[in-house]
């Protein structure tokens, strides 16, 4: 028992000693050595640590209680009376603020004396001049404040004696102008103040911030690049000229230009209508200018193939090969020629129809793809590009007809009527030519949200399907998710494919100076 209470006495000891060095009481009197020592210099360097920064803590607080004071809405109360006034010498009083506690000195008048019997009861100096006096009209000699008393008099016209009168603190402030304490900027508000001429007191009110400028991709105001939000709408109108008037544009593509030969099919005219109710989505920057499309497809105003709620544009075979992308672009120009659209891009007009490039894809290129040779037999034969025609390939051989088109045997990118006649390979053995495949580098990167539209619609883009003796000419398309594909018109052998139907979406370009402004709900509204 002696043992254990022995045990319990020393551990209550190391545990009062280890508590003293905590709070930085110093046990070298009690016990000697290096460890606690150091432990007391510790403590001691902790403990000045934590004063320093309650120190700064301190004056930072104080700091902050005098700039709150300073943007106070101030309500005063009556503090402590500094030193009062006389019949003829004016006092002194402190103002305190309810909300703040910031204190305020402020002028009591001069009392003026009292009469009573002609003589003052203030001060007990006797009444000059009249025993009863004609007082003219009170004038104020110290307008109130809303802190401060003023003052007013008048005088016997007889004598002149003045009698005075205190007029009590308004109680309400009088605020200057407006002063702008803080710039707004295009991202940020800004703060306006005014305060009270009598007691300081401030009063506040927001700026609206002033949002983004933007000239050409870059706001005027602050520097910053315009990051275009793809697919957000636009308030282009096509119908609305660059005067203010109406746009009359049409433009009517015929069934034998297409190589449509259905009789349920007919000449297409699109026209521009008046409040077309069309909704137009930006697609996106390219040079420096911002450039536009419908949300969906336009439909002719007249003719065109039927099929569902959708009027299209029916193209087929080798007139629709030759013809497609000229069709396209023509029927899309009617678009461009509204207010802000760029009417110089394209001769006159804007406006263009949708082609690969506006996917993402890169631009277009020509790629030698295959030679195409006739053999003794008399029969059209596939080689590799760079290989030599001898004669010797057996891949194809299942025609004797090649026709071709003059561009697609060429690595010209340049959609002309020269380019668009239609040449035959010589019946001459080891004649051969060499055809071009349309290429684009990259992927799509339009979002499927934009690329998409209500109907399928075409692509102003051709594509070559290079088979093992023939050679089959088409035209991209994109499907309603977004995604794009071909479709087939001719092929080399002479043959004609199923006609295809699907709708037009235009492309405009606007002018490079015009002025973009974006609200996230409605989109971006043009302004010049």
């Amino acid at each position: 028992m002696k043992k254990n209470r022995g045990i319990t006495l020393i551990a209550l000891i190391i545990t009062i000693i280890l508590l003293l060095i905590l709070v930085g009481v110093s046990v070298n009197v009690i016990i000697k050595g290096n460890l606690f020592s150091n432990a007391q210099k510790a403590v001691d360097g902790t403990n000045a640590k934590v004063n320093e920064q309650q120190t700064i803590m301190d004056e930072l607080m104080n700091e902050w209680d005098e700039i709150e004071k300073d943007y106070c809405s101030h309500i005063w109360k009556d503090g402590e009376m500094l030193l009062q006034p006389t019949c003829t010498t004016t006092g002194k009083k402190q103002k305190v603020c309810e909300n703040c506690g910031k204190l305020l000195e402020v002028e009591i008048p001069a009392l003026g004396h009292n009469y009573v019997n002609r003589v003052c009861t203030r001060c007990g100096e006797k009444e000059p001049g009249c025993t009863t006096h004609t007082y003219g009209d009170w004038v104020i000699t110290k307008s109130p404040t809303c802190v401060a008393e003023g003052s007013k008099k008048r005088t016997c016209t007889v004598c002149g004696v003045e009698e005075v009168e205190t007029i009590p603190a308004t109680g309400v402030h009088t605020y200057g102008e407006w002063q702008v304490t803080k710039q707004a900027t295009c991202t940020a508000d800004g703060i306006k103040t005014k305060t009270c001429t009598g007691c300081g007191a401030t009063q506040s009110q927001s700026i609206a911030k002033l949002g983004h400028n933007y000239v050409n991709g870059t706001c005027t105001r602050c520097g910053e690049k315009q990051e275009l939000v793809i697919g957000a709408n636009i308030n282009y109108h096509e119908y609305i000229s660059e005067s203010g008037g109406t746009v009359s544009a049409s433009y009517t593509s015929t069934k034998t230009t297409r190589g449509s030969t259905d009789s349920s099919d007919s000449n297409a005219t699109y026209s521009v209508v008046n409040n077309s109710g069309i909704q137009w989505i930006v697609l996106g920057e390219e040079n420096g200018q911002i450039k536009i499309t419908t949300k969906n497809i336009v439909q002719p105003t007249s003719g065109g193939y039927t099929s569902g709620n959708f009027k299209y544009l029916r193209i087929q075979g080798q007139n629709g090969y030759t013809n497609c992308i000229d069709e396209l672009n023509k029927i899309s120009a009617v678009y461009g020629k509204g207010k802000y659209a760029d009417t110089t891009k394209f001769s006159t007009s804007g406006g263009r129809s949708f082609k690969m490039e506006d996917l993402g894809y890169g631009a277009l290129t020509r790629t030698a793809s295959y030679k195409y040779a006739r053999h003794s037999d008399g029969k059209v034969y596939r080689y590799a590009a760079n290989a030599t025609v001898d004669g010797t390939s057996t891949t194809g051989g299942s025609y004797t007809t090649f026709n071709y088109m003059a561009l697609d045997a060429s690595n010209s990118t340049d959609e002309t009527s020269s380019s668009h006649t239609w040449k035959s390979l010589s019946t001459t053995a080891n004649s051969y030519v060499t055809m071009y495949q349309y290429t684009y580098s990259g992927r799509r990167t339009l979002s499927t949200e934009v690329s998409k539209a209500d109907t399928y619609y075409w692509l102003a883009s051709r594509a070559l399907y290079c088979d093992y003796g023939d050679v089959r000419y088409n035209a991209r398309l994109v499907y309603t998710d977004g995604y794009d594909s071909y479709s087939n018109f001719y092929a080399s052998d002479g043959s004609n494919y199923y006609p295809s139907d699907y709708g037009v979406r235009p492309v405009v370009y606007l002018k490079s100076d015009i002025q973009l402004s974006y609200d996230s709900s409605s989109g971006y509204t043009i302004s010049e």
